[in-house]
């Protein structure tokens, strides 16, 4: 159920607003994992829209569920890799609760998204990590390479 802090947290992350999203933050009746319609949390509009300061402060809350997928099954990761946002996905790829092959509802991976839209430094970055599967298919049995 979203009430107006849920989803002015929510607008605060979508606008990068540090300071906001803080004090928000602070109030522990805040559900900060709420979806909007189409199932973007706070955190996952942050790594959407590249703001680095406020997915750094988000990834050290405790209550954020930093793998909560859309409805269409993206991952924090994934939009992040999607967009091109290689400082977010450097950012990502270092905290260990990330699922950095989880699919979306089509299989594809953030890795495969990265390839697909050709940000070739957000590859280098995802590849350089040791849990990457680079050869999970999608479900049309493409795969990344």
């Amino acid at each position: 159920m979203s009430s107006s802090k849920e989803q002015q947290f929510w607008n605060a992350a979508d606008k990068g607003d540090l300071l906001l999203v803080k004090t928000l933050a602070a109030d522990t009746t805040l559900d900060v994992n709420w979806q909007g319609t189409i199932g973007l949390t706070a955190f996952n509009y942050a790594c959407v829209k590249g703001h680095v300061s406020v997915v750094e402060f988000l990834l050290k809350h405790p209550k954020v569920d930093v793998n909560k997928p859309t409805n269409e099954g993206a991952t924090p990761l994934y939009t992040a890799c999607q967009q091109g946002h290689k400082e977010v996905v450097s950012l990502l790829l270092v905290d260990l609760r990330i699922d950095v092959n989880k699919p979306n509802n089509n299989e594809v991976t953030p890795f495969f998204v990265a390839c697909q839209k050709g940000h070739q430094e957000v590859v280098s970055l995802v590849l350089a990590d040791k849990r990457i599967d680079v050869n999970k298919p999608n479900n049309n049995e493409a795969t990344p390479l």
